[in-house]
């Protein structure tokens, strides 16, 4: 049986090691970065009476709901409220960022900063376009600041409320790898009492 402690706490450390989960508190155009992968929220709202989120991750933007994954990212609500949803992110364990982790995708391939102000992006929309479609993702315009949808065969660009600017980043410490660590550390010492015990 003393046996089997170490070994049952070594498969629990296995999982745990395989991932990053971080806990994060977004405003609108806040963005979070972790294990190469950087979360920006643009905006929050509901689908079919459910609260979601419309996020861009390395460049790909979609709208999220509650335990959903994207892009290798897994989505937890915690708190979601008009001006900013808390989220449980789960990540992978690894990676580093490139270009994509820029998300200046997702901001029509300009990523503009404003400290107090939004970004006037109504008077460049046209709510429908002459452009035929027969799916949403035909009516993709680029702009994170707009939902596309294919209406009746047009595409149809709805202005998102409070989107288009970008909140300074609020890094949280990452305690999951120490904890991991000092997880391994014990099950070392643990391993080595019970070596010394039975050979005294």
């Amino acid at each position: 049986m003393k046996k089997i402690s170490p070994l049952l706490l070594i498969l629990i450390i296995i999982p745990l090691a395989n991932a990053l989960i971080e806990t994060h508190i977004f405003f609108v155009g806040d963005s979070f970065e972790v294990s190469g992968k950087n979360v920006t929220l643009i905006a929050i709202g509901e689908t079919d009476d459910e609260d979601s989120l419309v996020v861009c991750v390395n460049n790909q933007k979609a709208i999220v709901t509650d335990e959903q994954e994207f892009n290798s990212v897994e989505f937890n609500f915690e708190d979601i409220q008009n001006n900013y949803a808390q989220l449980k992110l789960k990540f992978p364990s690894s990676g580093t960022c490139d270009e994509s982790c820029s998300n200046i995708l997702c901001f029509g391939g300009q990523q503009q900063i404003q400290d107090e102000s939004t970004l006037d992006t109504e008077t460049d929309i046209d709510n429908t376009t002459e452009v035929e479609c027969n799916t949403d993702s035909e009516c993709n315009d680029n702009n994170a600041c707009t939902l596309d949808k294919c209406i009746n065969n047009k595409c149809n660009y709805e202005q998102i409320p409070d989107c288009g600017y970008i909140v300074g980043e609020e890094k949280k410490p990452n305690f999951l790898p120490t904890f991991s660590i000092i997880l391994l550390i014990l099950v070392i010492i643990l391993l080595l009492i019970l070596f010394f015990k039975k050979h005294k």
